[in-house]
């Protein structure tokens, strides 16, 4: 939000407080709500402009804050799809807005809560989220979207956009990792199998957002 730059200022110093103590890391995985407002092309200009945005692999997923216009009330795809260059393997409709990609041992897939408002859209991206894990084996298992999984206020299950709606195939394919942003706090699962904290370490999976 430009009018606020200490925003980006302390988000990069964050960055770079991460980088001097980890010797380095490989790329950044963002969790959505980049922008104040996705239809607003110079604000986007300006965190591209940033060190660690030229010098680093950036993946990410839609917010919906990235989703609006500043009006919100012409809210879409485009936006968030027009600046970024991720893989064009989602779905119909949601080709480089959800994609997966493989790193090393590890399978990342990202998801779109802004077209999943149908029960016809949502079996959509299930659908293809379990096409992509068959056709792409991999150690471990990492999803990426920007709704939580779950209430960081009281810790009850988010059953319509997060864990209640995705639990059951995370736990088919063996997700080892769900990622999310949106509830602007930190809350860490254990390990989840069948609705339970697993201390099987091939079984369950942790969500953090």
């Amino acid at each position: 939000y430009a009018p606020i730059p200490n925003r980006l200022k302390s988000a990069m110093n964050m960055i770079k407080t991460l980088d001097e103590h980890n010797n380095g890391f490989d790329f950044i995985f963002d969790t959505g709500d980049t922008m104040a407002w996705g239809g607003i092309y110079n604000h986007w200009q300006t965190l591209f402009a940033e060190e660690y945005h030229q010098n680093y692999m950036w993946a990410g997923v839609m917010g919906n804050h990235d989703y609006m216009d500043k009006s919100n009330s012409k809210n879409r795809n485009d936006f968030f799809r027009s600046v970024y260059a991720f893989p064009t393997n989602g779905y119909e409709g949601e080709e480089g807005v959800c994609y997966y990609f493989k790193y090393s041992n590890c399978l990342f897939i990202t998801m779109n809560n802004e077209t999943q408002t149908s029960a016809s859209e949502v079996k959509k991206a299930q659908d293809w989220f379990e096409e992509v894990v068959r056709n792409n084996p991999a150690q471990y298992i990492i999803v990426l979207q920007h709704y939580q999984w779950f209430n960081g206020v009281t810790g009850g299950a988010n059953n319509s956009t997060g864990y209640g709606r995705w639990k059951d195939l995370f736990d088919k394919y063996q997700v080892d990792l769900a990622l999310s942003g949106n509830n602007h706090v930190y809350v860490r699962s254990y390990s989840l199998y069948q609705g339970k904290v697993s201390n099987d370490p091939n079984y369950g999976t942790t969500y953090i957002q």
